[in-house]
């Protein structure tokens, strides 16, 4: 079963790393603003995401399995503890594969965290545009909730 959580923990790794590989592409195509390119990486995104979670799943009852036939062993223990309880043959093998996850997880929040902030700006510059066009202007007090009042001139006739 150990050697089961290494494959797990592997193919884990290797989702991570396309989701990466993903991630990077989704920043160039938002820099280029090619929106069917970023349709079509939103689903392999989303593929990616649901094996991840496939794997998670499989990786926890895995751990359950093995927490019955160690009793040293609890689900809910990280996996630093669960090395310390793991077979001293495979710890080595089992610490490599846990700290290149580990890589891949932030690696992969840092793409996405630098993604999120480039979808903020494009947001910003959408919201910047829409509201030169409607000559919006923001009033000088705030509505109920503490956001800003902006009125907009309909300068399109949308009948037409």
């Amino acid at each position: 079963m150990w050697r089961d959580m290494i494959q797990v923990l592997g193919s884990l790794a290797e989702a991570y790393e396309r989701l990466i590989a993903i991630g990077k592409a989704k920043r160039d195509t938002l820099v280029a603003i090619d929106m069917k390119r970023l349709e079509k990486l939103l689903d392999a995104e989303q593929s990616v995401i649901d094996e991840i979670q496939q794997l998670e799943n499989g990786r926890q009852k895995l751990l359950k399995a093995l927490s019955k036939k160690e009793p040293r062993l609890i689900p809910e223990m990280t996996m630093n503890e669960v090395l310390a309880v793991s077979p001293r043959e495979i710890r080595p093998q089992l610490k490599a594969i846990h700290k290149k996850l580990d890589d891949m997880v932030e690696q992969a929040k840092m793409v996405s965290g630098d993604n999120e902030f480039l979808i903020q700006g494009a947001l910003s510059a959408v919201s910047y545009h829409l509201n030169r066009l409607s000559n919006a202007e923001v009033e000088q007090g705030y509505g109920q909730r503490g956001q800003e009042i902006v009125t907009r001139q309909q300068k399109f006739d949308f009948q037409a």
